[in-house]
C-alpha cells in the first residue's frame, strides 16, 4: 500500500471515529428538552467530558486533509464554503449553550432548547456532509438519514433508559430496516467482493446470536456495545466497497517521486504514533471526570 493511500485511509478512519463517538453526545442533547428531570444529570455527565474531546477527531480529519490532499481540501471548501461556515457557527453555538447551561441560573430552559436544536442541526450536517463527499445527490442523502438518526437514537435510548426485550428488538429491526435502505439507496452489493462477504456473514452471525439472547436472557452491556459498534463500521466498509471510491490520494497525487509525496510520510507516521495516544487521553480523562461528578452541579 503507497503512503498517500495510507493517508486517505487514517483520514477515513478518524472521520468515521469522530461521527461515532460525536452521534450519540448530539443525539443525547436532541433528547434533553424531552426527558425528565431525573434524567439530565445522566445526560450532562456523558456530555460534559466528551464533547469538546469528540471534536479532536475531526480537527484532526481537517488538518490531515489540509496537509496531505491540499487541492482536494480547495476545491471542496472553495465549493460548499457556506455550508462549512455553518457548520462551524453551529459549533460554536452547541458549545456554549453546554456552558451557558451548566453556569446558569435563570436561563437553564432556554439554553436547553438551543443546545437541543444546535445539536439537531448538526447531526443533519453530518448526514449531509457524508452525502456530500459521496456523491452530492438527493438518494444518497435519503440513504444516509435514516441510518444516522436511528442508529444515534438507539445508542443515547439504550444508554439513557431501562430497556426490555420488546426495545431491543425493535432497535434491532430499526438497524436493520435502516441498514438495507441505505445500501438500496447507495445502490452498494454485500457479496461484491470476498471483505464484504465475510464482514456481512459475520454480522448475520453477531446479530443472530443477540436476538437468541434477547429471548432467554438479556444480552451483556458489552455485547450490544459491540454489536453496535460493528454494525456502524461494518456499513461504512460496505458504502466504500460499494461506492467504489477510488482513493483520493491516486487521483491526486499519482507519482511516487512527487515533490509532496514526503509530507505523507510525516503524516502517517504522526498518525500512528499520536492517534493511540489521544485515544488513551480522551479515555483516562473522562474516567477522571465521572469520579469528580459529584463536585459538578446543574
Amino acid at each position: 500500500m503507497s503512503s498517500p493511500v495510507l493517508s486517505y485511509y487514517i483520514l477515513v478512519v478518524t472521520f468515521l471515529i469522530y461521527l461515532f463517538l460525536d452521534g450519540r453526545a448530539l443525539m443525547l442533547c436532541c433528547l434533553a428538552p424531552f426527558c425528565h428531570t431525573k434524567y439530565y444529570f445522566k445526560i450532562f455527565n456523558d456530555i460534559l467530558p466528551s464533547w469538546d474531546a469528540n471534536q479532536t477527531w475531526l480537527v484532526f480529519t481537517i488538518a490531515g486533509i489540509y496537509g496531505a490532499f491540499p487541492v482536494f481540501f480547495g476545491e471542496i471548501m472553495s465549493q460548499y464554503y457556506s455550508f462549512f461556515l455553518m457548520m462551524m457557527m453551529l459549533l460554536i453555538l452547541r458549545g456554549a449553550s453546554i456552558e451557558f447551561y451548566v453556569k446558569s441560573t435563570s436561563y437553564k430552559q432556554f439554553w436547553l432548547n438551543t443546545l437541543s436544536l444546535s445539536s439537531f442541526l448538526l447531526l443533519l450536517s453530518q448526514v449531509a456532509l457524508c452525502a456530500k463527499l459521496l456523491g452530492n445527490n438527493t438518494s444518497i442523502l435519503l440513504g444516509v438519514l435514516p441510518f444516522f438518526i436511528w442508529f444515534n437514537f438507539t445508542r443515547a435510548c439504550c444508554y439513557l433508559f431501562p430497556i426490555n426485550r420488546i426495545h431491543r428488538l425493535g432497535f434491532v429491526l430499526g438497524l436493520f430496516i435502516s441498514s438495507q435502505l441505505l445500501f438500496m439507496m447507495l445502490d452498494v452489493s454485500i457479496w461484491g467482493s470476498k471483505i464484504t462477504s465475510t464482514v456481512f456473514i459475520i454480522r448475520i452471525v453477531l446479530l443472530g446470536s443477540f436476538l437468541t439472547f434477547s429471548i432467554f436472557k438479556p444480552p451483556s452491556i458489552f455485547f450490544g456495545q459491540t454489536l453496535l459498534i460493528y454494525v456502524f463500521f461494518s456499513n461504512a466498509l460496505f458504502v466504500l466497497y460499494g461506492r467504489v471510491i477510488m482513493p483520493i490520494a491516486q487521483s491526486t497525487y499519482p507519482n511516487p517521486h512527487h515533490s509532496h509525496y514526503s509530507s505523507y510520510l510525516i503524516i502517517n507516521l504522526f498518525s500512528i504514533i499520536i492517534l493511540p495516544i489521544i485515544a488513551v487521553m480522551l479515555s483516562v480523562m473522562k474516567r477522571v471526570f465521572m469520579k469528580n461528578q459529584d463536585l459538578i452541579g446543574y
